[in-house]
């Protein structure tokens, strides 16, 4: 039954969008509220609930009933749930009283779509367990989640007071943020307007507001507070010590870089300056994946077993359309298949490609899911990339045979990764499946490929602070030498002949000091796709010589030793080539037969680039090739 509306509909545009519009939701008791209730209001929840207890008194006069009591009131209020109205109803739970919350979801789609009805409090622990328990990630209010949201909204948190400082304003707990980079224009100013500047800072970071915060705090800057400036004011002592207190990748605003936006959201999302955010907000994920991923409807699971699917996948309108993905079903059904007494399931699509490549042909769909299962405290995270050309690619270009040629295709994927992995390079164990989807008012299946989430960061990713570390930008060298020779050999090109190596695709992981320990290679784009094989071997490889270059041409001014990073990477290069030379020739058998059993055709079969690229390995005059790469190097940047 349809809840009471008190005042306007929830859903109602605002006549005036400078005034915040909020609401209750008043659950029915056996005593004091008969009905389901939604109120709503303006400015406050204090005076929407005080319209609510004005409509339930002249109920009671109309039936000669005393007025509500005090304590009646206060039991009305502990049964009640806050909601805030823009474009979507925000249910604003009380963490400890998800129950409530629960319901007062539920009564709110008897007047509203379930798509237009979300949940605040992203960053709290039970807010987040109860919906994922739910399969309903989706319907937790969105954080900002493509680069330009994220600096959408930094942008509009930039105020000032009463003065020339800029600060980055959290609205949830009223702090301005005052980062070093602002901080240090103030040198520009004039002695008396400087000072000024300092009078307020010190003023405001005083002061508390009232929900307890400093009303100016300093971003990133660890020991660095209002005492600082109450011991001095001598510009040029604060800004060394503000420089001090605050990490390199934080005293620029950089907002083009992932990792200072990253932190820059997080601390203006915040309900206190003290709160950590949890990991498992963004599911341990790189700074680049942060906040990219848009989660979609999915299903509830209970003891393992799929209840339902989300009934907002039976809708036929505009909003549930654009949120509902058909493949999400197979997924999930394939994951209960897989694994056993799942507890829930979430999974999302990363909405903007995270790679800087040239976008190539084909269906480039990601997904991410976060798997729970009892006998594991993390969840089990998944990269989920859909097949390249499946069924639709290929009835599109009018094969004959398209599920044939999908599933050849989606075989070819699986041999490059058991040669790649034969010749060393360091790849995740790799699960394929299919989903059904629907296409030209039919059924076809869709092939994906699924592996765990590697953590890490991509080597096009590093942030420039991590190589003012000598030791990790050598160990990094060291790697990505070795790594090129792997690559090199697999010959990973792009469709125009052009190397794909250190763009996205091979992820760094660090050890416990967080040094460079190996590089794993995410995906097996383009591999085996150069095995021209001539009398004259060595050219094939060197014409690759200025691109091999690259990974240290890249790096010479953020590398604090460009010639001895350099060096690190040739010599490694070097060695590691002939190490798999050596090894080919003192064990040739268990490389070639690696293919032995698929069809042998010069036109580019499996086994025939297989056996091109052995043949290049074997014959290639490493020092040369070394020297090649060597003199496409630039040190002066």
């Amino acid at each position: 039954m349809p809840p009471i509306i008190v005042g306007e509909h929830p859903l109602a545009k605002s006549r005036d969008e400078k005034i915040r519009r909020v609401g209750l939701v008043f659950l029915a008791d056996r005593n004091l509220v008969k009905e389901n209730a939604v109120v709503t209001g303006e400015r406050t929840h204090g005076l929407a609930f005080d319209s609510f207890i004005a409509y339930l008194n002249q109920e009671r006069a109309s039936l000669g009933k005393p007025s509500v009591t005090e304590s009646e009131r206060n039991s009305i209020a502990s049964n009640s749930v806050d909601i805030i109205l823009d474009k979507n109803i925000l249910i604003r739970p009380d963490p400890c009283r998800m129950d409530l919350a629960l319901k007062a979801d539920t009564v709110l789609q008897e007047i509203a779509p379930k798509p237009k009805i979300k949940y605040l409090g992203a960053l709290d622990e039970n807010v987040r367990l109860a919906i994922k328990q739910q399969g309903e990630c989706y319907r937790i209010s969105p954080l900002p989640r493509t680069t330009q949201e994220q600096i959408n909204e930094i942008l509009g948190s930039i105020l000032s007071i009463n003065t020339k400082v800029r600060y980055y304003y959290n609205r949830w707990a009223g702090v301005r943020l005052l980062t070093y980079d602002e901080f240090s224009k103030l040198e520009n100013l004039e002695i008396g307007e400087r000072g000024a500047c300092l009078e307020e800072i010190l003023g405001y970071s005083k002061m508390k507001n009232s929900k307890g915060n400093p009303a100016v705090g300093f971003f990133m800057a660890k020991g660095f507070c209002r005492e600082n400036f109450e011991k001095t004011f001598d510009f040029d002592i604060l800004k060394e010590r503000f420089y001090d207190a605050v990490q390199p990748e934080f005293r620029r605003d950089d907002y083009a870089d992932p990792v200072w936006r990253k932190a820059m959201v997080e601390s203006l999302l915040k309900k206190t300056p003290q709160e950590v955010i949890p990991e498992e907000v963004h599911l341990g994920l790189c700074p680049e994946f942060y906040m990219h991923i848009e989660w979609l409807p999915g299903a509830k699971i209970e003891q393992g077993r799929l209840i339902t699917f989300d009934p907002i996948f039976n809708q036929n309108d505009d909003e549930a359309r654009a949120i509902c993905d058909e493949k999400v079903k197979g997924f999930i059904l394939n994951f209960l298949m897989e694994y056993s007494q799942v507890e829930y399931v979430n999974i999302g699509r990363v909405i903007e490609s995270l790679c800087k490549r040239v976008k190539m042909p084909g269906r480039r769909g990601v997904y991410i899911a976060a798997i729970k299962i009892p006998e594991k405290k993390e969840e089990i995270v998944k990269v989920i990339r859909l097949q390249k050309y499946g069924v639709k690619e290929y009835i599109e270009e009018g094969k004959h045979e398209p599920a044939r040629e999908a599933a050849n295709y989606r075989q070819w994927i699986k041999d490059r990764y058991f040669g790649c992995e034969r010749l060393g390079m360091k790849v995740l164990p790799m699960r394929t499946g299919e989903v059904a989807e629907r296409y030209n008012g039919g059924i076809i299946l869709t092939g994906y490929f699924e592996r765990s989430y590697i953590d890490g960061i991509a080597t096009d990713k590093v942030h420039p602070s991590k190589y003012k570390n000598k030791g990790y930008s050598l160990a990094l060298a060291k790697l990505l030498g070795e790594y090129a020779v792997l690559n090199m050999v697999v010959g990973r090109v792009d469709l125009a002949g052009r190397v794909l190596f250190d763009d996205g695709d091979e992820v760094i992981v660090e050890d416990e000091n967080r040094l460079p320990k190996e590089i794993v290679l995410a995906a097996v784009t383009g591999s085996f796709r150069d095995y021209d094989c001539t009398e004259k071997l060595c050219p094939s490889l060197e014409r690759f010589a200025a691109e091999y270059a690259g990974p240290v041409n890249r790096r010479v001014n953020v590398v604090p030793d460009a010639k001895a990073f350099a060096d690190c990477y040739i010599e490694s290069f070097v060695k590691r080539f002939k190490q798999l030379q050596e090894e080919y020739r003192n064990n040739g058998n268990a490389f070639d037969t690696l293919f032995s059993g698929r069809i042998h055709d010069p036109n580019g079969s499996i086994d025939y680039r297989w056996e091109q690229m052995l043949r290049r390995l074997e014959n290639t005059d490493v020092e040369r090739l070394g020297e090649e790469i060597r003199k496409n190097i630039k040190l002066s940047g």
